[in-house]
């Protein structure tokens, strides 16, 4: 009979924070325990239920941790994990935009900026499906990020999306400054940086759970 296991997700994203590798032992060998404890008696889905909850209670505490003890070493690998996704994505970023520029003007929709937000079939077409290849972009993004600093990969996915949000308002605050026009609403320039990191920290997620879980300390020795 198979021994019931915590949620693997929960337990992979509190990893992926990037606390002291002893204190986040202590920490999920503690809910390990207790999980084990509530099966018998409340049903796994209760004691699972329970881990979850409890998980997200103890996110803020081991992300404080992760602080406590950041270092040089820390911002270099955040760094290079950044930049070394922002230049994956912006290379097949770059062959896709090709691409959508052919296939705009084949249907008689020039992208130029500012973007043709008065052309009835590029906001009927073009808008949903930019804004679903940004996502996309910045899913990848965060995938990529996570999967160069395994240190703290969730991290690095949410400091990347902040990274290209940065990006773009300084880009429009430049545009406004010497007065070229922008042509995007401006609804649609303060949704991108709450979309673009939401995109880069579910990208990183899920190649944080997409991998199995570190053994803590207690299963070690087990």
């Amino acid at each position: 009979m198979t021994t019931p296991q915590p949620p693997r997700w929960a337990v992979r994203l509190l990893e992926s924070l990037g606390a002291d590798p002893g204190f986040r032992d202590d920490v999920l060998g503690d809910m390990d325990e207790e999980f084990a404890i509530r099966v018998p008696y409340d049903g796994e889905r209760t004691a699972r239920r329970w881990y979850v909850r409890e998980a997200w209670r103890a996110f803020p505490y081991l992300l404080r941790d992760w602080a406590r003890g950041f270092r040089r070493r820390d911002l270099a690998r955040i760094a290079g994990a950044v930049w070394g996704s922002y230049t994956v994505v912006l290379f097949i970023g770059m062959i896709v935009l090709g691409v959508l520029r052919a296939a705009f003007a084949a249907i008689g929709i020039q992208l130029q900026t500012p973007l043709p937000w008065s052309n009835p079939t590029f906001v009927r077409v073009g808008v949903p499906l930019i804004a679903l290849l940004g996502i996309g972009s910045a899913i990848l993004g965060g995938y990529v990020a996570a999967r160069i600093n395994r240190r703290a990969p969730l991290i690095s996915a949410f400091a990347l999306g902040s990274f290209w949000s940065s990006l773009a308002l300084s880009a429009v605050a430049v545009m406004r400054a010497i007065d070229v026009p922008i042509g995007t609403p401006m609804w649609w320039i303060a949704l991108q940086p709450l979309i673009v990191v939401g995109a880069t920290t579910f990208g990183g997620a899920l190649r944080v759970c997409s991998t199995s879980p570190e053994p803590t300390a207690a299963q070690q020795i087990e």
